[in-house]
């Protein structure tokens, strides 16, 4: 019983510490997949400079129904630059065509 209650709580832990997960695809309309970052957490930049990619959608949310994840992906390091708002659900595919995006930032919204 004991190893039955200490599994389903690192099944737990690891469900609430999913985070959010951002694909990076090749081409402008995210269809052409690149790579993912993971564990993202909230209202904090993320700096990245991945060559040959374009466009970026949230693939995984892990808020409360009620709210939503939304993401700032921008042009240059440190949030700078152009930027492209992606919602999750919602308008999720942020494309910045020839350069794509440096940086990132990510937070819940909704209801």
């Amino acid at each position: 019983m004991q190893l039955y209650l200490i599994l389903s709580a690192l099944s737990i832990s690891t469900v609430v510490q999913a985070g959010i997960k951002v694909n990076y695809y090749h081409d402008g309309g995210c269809t052409d997949y690149a790579f993912s970052t993971t564990d993202v957490p909230y209202y904090e930049y993320h700096n990245l400079d991945p060559a040959g990619t374009n466009s970026v959608n949230i693939a995984n949310c892990d808020v409360s129904p009620e709210k939503h994840c939304r993401c700032t992906f921008f042009a240059d390091q440190n949030g700078g630059g152009k930027s492209v708002q992606a919602d999750n659900p919602g308008k999720n595919c942020a494309s910045n065509w020839g350069t794509g995006f440096k940086s990132f930032y990510c937070y819940p919204w909704g209801l």
